[in-house]
C-alpha cells in the first residue's frame, strides 16, 4: 500500500503520532485522522472505504497508536472538548445536590431532596414530621455522589511522596488512577472515613465518592466567602463545589476528568478466520509489533491437536469431557483413570505457559499457534482464551463479538474496549439472528432424549436432577404446542415443503409465551436452571459429582443442546427487558413442514400421511431490530468503529444499529479511473434485453444470450474471472443450459479452467477449491463462478490475476418468499411512524441488494496498481434508484455502450492496453 519510508516514520494525525509503514494515502490519512477522532472523545465511528485503500492497515495503525500513547500516559488520551465536557458534567452533578448553607438559593434542600426519594413510597406525607428520616439524612449530610477525585479512599492508603502533595493510587475502573490532594496530617486512610486537618471530612458513599478539599490557603473562619457567608457556614456541597473549581482552575480539566481504566483492550473482529490471517499480515507490517501482545480467538476444529479428538464429529463435546477429567484427576488425591487431555493446564497456569508464544513470535496466526501448541504440549485454543486479559488486542471472527451466546462461552469482555468490526456491511443481519431464536420439532426430540440420557445420572431431587426436569418439561410443553397448534384461520400458499404457517399478532404472540412458560414471569427460573446446567458443565471442575448415581457416569449435556438453551434465554431476556419494550420488535412465527428422509429420531417416509410424525413443526421469535442485540455492544465499550467498502445509505444504518455514531468518513479509491472498465450491459450479441428478472431467467433465449455474452468476455479478459449469480440454483441452470450448448466448452478451449462455489462445501473443500483456481488463474487463467453472499465474495483477496474481470449476473435482491425478509419489510413500514429516519421497507429491501452487488464489484480491484473489468449484467441497473445506490467509486467510471459490439471492442482495447503497460 503506497511507497516504503523509513521504518518508525511517524504521521502526526489528532495529536498522536502514528506509524505508518508505508507513506499513508491521503485517504488513509484522513480516515486514521477521523478514527484517532472518536477515539479521543470517546465517540463510535463507520468507514466506509472501498477494497484496496489499505483500510485495514489504517485500522490498525490508528488504533494502536492511541492505544500507545494511553498506555504511556497510564489513562486514556482524550480531547480538550471531551476532558471539559466531563468536568462540566460533574459539576453540574455537583450542584444538583442540595444546600444547608443558603450559599445557592436555588439549590434543593435536604427535605427536598428526602421528599423527592420517598416521593410514592407509604408514609410520604407524614415526611415534614420524621424526624428520624432527617436525622437519618444527616448522619451523613456531606454525601457526594459526583465528584470522582477521593473515590476509593477506604480501600487505599495516601503515599505522601512530597510535602506539597499526596497521590492515590486506585486500581478501579471507574476512577482517576493518580488522584492529587493537598497535604494531610493522617498518613493512612481508615475505611470509611478519611479526615484531612480535621477541617474537611471524606465519607465513602455507595459509589465510592468524595470530594476535594480546596487548593487554595483555608482562609480564617472569620473570614468571609465572596457571597457574604463565612467559610465556616458553607455546607460540604457548596465547598465541593468550590474545591473542585478551584482544582480545575489550578491544574485544568485534563487532570481532573479522564476516566481511568486498568487497560483498554482491542477486539478486532472480521468476518471470518481467513481474513484474520490476511489482517495478521498486515500487522506484521508496522512498527508496533515490538512490544505488543496480540491474541487469537478461534474454534476447537480449527486449533485442536489432540490427534485422538480433533477429527471426531463431537469435538467440542469430547474436548468438554475432557477437560473436566483433567480438573477432577487435579483436585483428587487418589489415582484416577479418566481420559483426560494431555495438551490442557487448569487456570493461570494455561495463561502462563501460552504466553511464552511471545518470546517466539512477536506476531502470530492461527496456524503458528497450533504449530507452537503441538511443540511444547499446550492445547491452543484454551491457551489463546486465557490470554485476553494480558493482550493488547485481539482478532476474532466478529460474530463472537456480535452473538451474546458465543461473546459468553468465549468469555469475551467488552467493557471499555475498543470494537473493531471489518468487513462488516452485513452487521444488521448478524445482529438480528443473535437475537432470535428458531427450534423444530426434530430439535426438540433430540434435545429430550439427551435430557433423560444426562438426568439419569443424578440423584432424584439433587439440583442439578431439578433443572434437567424443568428443561424437560419445558420442551415437551413446547412441542404440545407446537403439534396441537390450530392453522385453520390462516392465509396461507404452500411453499415447498413448508404447508402451513402462522405469523402472530402481538398480543398473541405475547399470550402463547406465557402459556408455554416462556413469560416474562418465567425468565429468572429460566436462568436459573440453566446456570445450574451450566455449573455441572463447568470446565473448572465437575460441581455436582456428589449429586452423581455413579461417579463413572458421565452426566454431561451436550455443548449443542445447551447453546440452543442459552440462546433461548437471550432471547426472552432481549424481549421482556425494559418492561416488554422490545416484544413489539419481534415476530413470533409457527409453521408446519414435511418431514423428508429418516431423521436421527427413526421418522420414515413409509409412515402415514396423517401421522403427525412425518410433519416438523418449527417455532421462530425472529428480531426484527438489530439494535436490540448492539444496544450490549455499543453501551460498555470504549468505542465501536464498523468498517466496510459497501455501509451506504449511512444514515439508515445508524438507524437499524440504534447507535450515535458521532464520527462517519467516506472515501474514495485510490486507484486511477483509467485502471478500471466498467459498465452495464443491457443487450447482448443478439439485441436481446438482458433484464435479468426472475421470469425472464426462466427463458432459454435469455439464458443463451447470458452465456454468449460470458464466453466473449472470458475470450477476451486474460487470467482470472470471477461470475457472480442470484442463487446456486439460478447458477446450477445456467451452467447446465451453457454445458448444453457449448459456451462451457469454448471458455475451457480457450485455456480456462471452470471453478464453481458449491453450497455444501465444508471449510477444507472450499480452501482446496480456491487454491486450485488460484493456480489456474496465475497461469493460462480460470473462472470461478460463485453466488451473492457466498464466501468467494466475502473478503477473500482476488489481486492482480487471480481477477481481471467480475461479471455480475443480475441484482441480488433478498429471496421474497422467505418469510423473514417479507416480515422485515412490514416491520419497517410501521417502525417508521416513530422512526422516521429509518428507511421504509422497500428501500431496505433496495440496500440490502446493492450491497451484496457493491461487496461483489469489489473482488476485483485490490490496490493503487491493479487493474480490471466491472460488466454488470442487468438493464434495470441503468434506473436511477439502482444507478445511485452502486459504488461511487464503480459508478464514476461506467461508460455507456451503445450497441454490443462497440462494448466488445472497447473491452479489448482496455486489455490491450493495460497489458501493454504491464509488458513494458
Amino acid at each position: 500500500m503506497g511507497q516504503a519510508v523509513n521504518p518508525g516514520q511517524s504521521v502526526k494525525l489528532g495529536g498522536l503520532d502514528v506509524e505508518f509503514p508505508y507513506k499513508p494515502y491521503g485517504i488513509q490519512r484522513a480516515m486514521m485522522a477521523r478514527i484517532i477522532v472518536a477515539y479521543t472523545n470517546k465517540q463510535n465511528c463507520l468507514i466506509e472505504s472501498p477494497t484496496g485503500t489499505g483500510k485495514s492497515l489504517s485500522l490498525i495503525c490508528s488504533s494502536l497508536a492511541w492505544q500507545q500513547r494511553s498506555k504511556l500516559d497510564s489513562r486514556p488520551f482524550v480531547s480538550a472538548s471531551y476532558s471539559e465536557k466531563q468536568v462540566a458534567e460533574r459539576m453540574a452533578k455537583l450542584k444538583n445536590r442540595p444546600c444547608t448553607c443558603g450559599s445557592r438559593p436555588d439549590a434543593i434542600s435536604e427535605l427536598d431532596e428526602l421528599k423527592n426519594a420517598k416521593k410514592g413510597q407509604k408514609g410520604c406525607e407524614d415526611i415534614d414530621n420524621d424526624e428520624s428520616s432527617m436525622k437519618k439524612l444527616k448522619l451523613n449530610p456531606d454525601r457526594d455522589e459526583t465528584s470522582p477525585h477521593f473515590q476509593q479512599a477506604n480501600k487505599n492508603k495516601l503515599k505522601q511522596k512530597q510535602p506539597e502533595m499526596i497521590t492515590i493510587d486506585s486500581d478501579d475502573d471507574d476512577v482517576n488512577a493518580t488522584q492529587i490532594i493537598t497535604p494531610s496530617k493522617y498518613s493512612d486512610i481508615k475505611p470509611k472515613v478519611c479526615k484531612i486537618e480535621d477541617e474537611v471530612e471524606f465519607l465513602d458513599d455507595t459509589d465510592n465518592t468524595t470530594f476535594r478539599k480546596p487548593l487554595s490557603d483555608s482562609k480564617p473562619n472569620n473570614q468571609e466567602n465572596p457571597d457574604g457567608t463565612a467559610l465556616n457556614e458553607m455546607c460540604k456541597n457548596c465547598l465541593a463545589i468550590k474545591s473542585e473549581q478551584e482544582f480545575v482552575n489550578e491544574m485544568g480539566p485534563g487532570a481532573v476528568s479522564h476516566p481511568t481504566v486498568k487497560k483498554i483492550r482491542i477486539y478486532y473482529g472480521t468476518r471470518t478466520h481467513k481474513q484474520i490471517a490476511q489482517i495478521v499480515r498486515e500487522l506484521k507490517k508496522t512498527s508496533y509489533t515490538k512490544d505488543l501482545k496480540m491474541n487469537i480467538l478461534s474454534s476447537r476444529d480449527r486449533t485442536c491437536v489432540n490427534e485422538d479428538v480433533r477429527d471426531l464429529p463431537t469435538r467440542n463435546d469430547k474436548c468438554q469431557e475432557l477437560v473436566k477429567n483433567k480438573s477432577k484427576a487435579g483436585s483428587s488425591n487418589r489415582k484416577s483413570n479418566l481420559e483426560t487431555c494431555q495438551y490442557y493446564r487448569d487456570g493461570n497456569q494455561m495463561a502462563a505457559d501460552f504466553a511464552l508464544i511471545y518470546q517466539e513470535k512477536e506476531t502470530f496466526d492461527i496456524e503458528d499457534a497450533v504449530e507452537f501448541g503441538k511443540q511444547f504440549c499446550i492445547c491452543p485454543y484454551y491457551g489463546m482464551r486465557a490470554l485476553q486479559d494480558e493482550a493488547d488486542i485481539t482478532f476474532c471472527p466478529y460474530n463472537y463479538i456480535l452473538d451474546p451466546n458465543i461473546r459468553s462461552a468465549m468469555q469475551i469482555n467488552l467493557r471499555n474496549s475498543i470494537i473493531i468490526l471489518d468487513e462488516a456491511h452485513n452487521i444488521e443481519d448478524i445482529c438480528r439472528d443473535s437475537a432470535s431464536f428458531v427450534i423444530n420439532t426434530q430439535q426438540i426430540d433430540e434435545i429430550l432424549a439427551n435430557i433423560n440420557r444426562a438426568s439419569f445420572n443424578y440423584i432424584q431431587g439433587s439440583s442439578i436432577r431439578e433443572a434437567y426436569d424443568f428443561f424437560k418439561n419445558l420442551f415437551t410443553d413446547l412441542k404440545a404446542f407446537l403439534i396441537k397448534f390450530n392453522f385453520v384461520n390462516d392465509k396461507f400458499s404452500r411453499d415447498g415443503d413448508c404447508l402451513a404457517r402462522k405469523v402472530m399478532l402481538h398480543h398473541e404472540m405475547m399470550s402463547s409465551l406465557s402459556a408455554m412458560n416462556f413469560g416474562s414471569k418465567h425468565v429468572q427460573s429460566i436462568r436459573d436452571n440453566l446456570k445450574a446446567l451450566r455449573g455441572d458443565e463447568d470446565e473448572s471442575g465437575d460441581k455436582s459429582s456428589k449429586d452423581k448415581r455413579d461417579e463413572g457416569q458421565d452426566g454431561a449435556l451436550n455443548n449443542q443442546d445447551l447453546q440452543v438453551i442459552t440462546q433461548l434465554t437471550n432471547t426472552l431476556e432481549f424481549i421482556y427487558s425494559q418492561e416488554n419494550k422490545n416484544s413489539s420488535d419481534y415476530r413470533c412465527i409457527v409453521s408446519k413442514h414435511l418431514d423428508r428422509g429418516t431423521t436421527p429420531m427413526g421418522r420414515n417416509n413409509n409412515r402415514s400421511m396423517a401421522d403427525n410424525d412425518v410433519y416438523l413443526y418449527q417455532f421462530s421469535l425472529i428480531c426484527m431490530n438489530p439494535a436490540i442485540a448492539f444496544q450490549k455492544i455499543h453501551e460498555n465499550c470504549w468505542s465501536v468503529v464498523v468498517a466496510s467498502g459497501t455501509l451506504s445509505p449511512i444514515e439508515s444504518l445508524k438507524t437499524e444499529l440504534g447507535c450515535n455514531f458521532n464520527q462517519v468518513f467516506e472515501g474514495s479509491h485510490v486507484i486511477p479511473d483509467d485502471r478500471i472498465f466498467s459498465t452495464i450491459l443491457s443487450n447482448g450479441p443478439n439485441g436481446i434485453d438482458l433484464n435479468c428478472s426472475y421470469a425472464n431467467s426462466l427463458r432459454l433465449d435469455f439464458q443463451d444470450e447470458l452465456g454468449q455474452v460470458v464466453r466473449d468476455v472470458c475470450r477476451v479478459v486474460p487470467s482470472g474471472v470471477l461470475i457472480f449469480f442470484p442463487s446456486y440454483d439460478r447458477m446450477e441452470n445456467l451452467y447446465q443450459r451453457w454445458f448444453t450448448k457449448g459456451y462451457i466448452n469454448d471458455i475451457t478451449s480457450a485455456g480456462k479452467k471452470i471453478h464453481r462455489e458449491q453450497k455444501n462445501f465444508t471449510s477444507t473443500k472450499f480452501d482446496e477449491e480456491l487454491k486450485k483456481y488460484h493456480r489456474a488463474a496465475t497461469g493460462k487463467g480460470a473462472v470461478m463462478m460463485a453466488v451473492y453472499r457466498g464466501k468467494i465474495s466475502e473478503g477473500i483477496d482476488f489481486s492482480d490475476s487471480a481477477a481481471r474481470a467480475v461479471i455480475s449476473i443480475g441484482i441480488p435482491y433478498p429471496n421474497i418468499k422467505e418469510v423473514t425478509i417479507g416480515l422485515k419489510r412490514e416491520y419497517n413500514d410501521l417502525a417508521r411512524k416513530n422512526r422516521p429516519e429509518l428507511m421504509n421497507g422497500s428501500m431496505w429491501y433496495q440496500t440490502q441488494a446493492m450491497r451484496a452487488l457493491n461487496q461483489s464489484l469489489g473482488r476485483v480491484i485490490r490496490h493503487k496498481d491493479d487493474w480490471g473489468a466491472i460488466i454488470m449484467l442487468d438493464s434495470r441497473l441503468r434506473s436511477s434508484q439502482c444507478m445511485s445506490g452502486i459504488s461511487k467509486w464503480v459508478r464514476r467510471c461506467i461508460t455507456p455502450q451503445t450497441s454490443y459490439e462497440i462494448f466488445r471492442s472497447s473491452l479489448q482495447d482496455f486489455v490491450a492496453l493495460r497489458e501493454g503497460d504491464a509488458s513494458n
